[in-house]
């Protein structure tokens, strides 16, 4: 299980997507915040252990 934290940088993102992008990448947070890394589809971010990145469409 993981902790999601988000930057202000990315609350204002998510503010200005409509709405059934906001429900996409949701949705995938929520089954990542669930689920194991090895069944999705993330990757570390370089230079860190801590940081991953998750693709959702054209979103990273």
């Amino acid at each position: 299980m993981f902790t999601l934290r988000f930057s202000r940088q990315a609350h204002k993102f998510r503010e200005k997507e409509p709405p059934d992008v906001r429900t996409r990448i949701r949705t995938a947070l929520l089954e990542l915040a669930k689920d194991s890394v090895a069944k999705r589809q993330v990757k570390r971010l370089a230079g860190t252990d801590a940081l991953l990145r998750l693709r959702v469409g054209d979103f990273r």
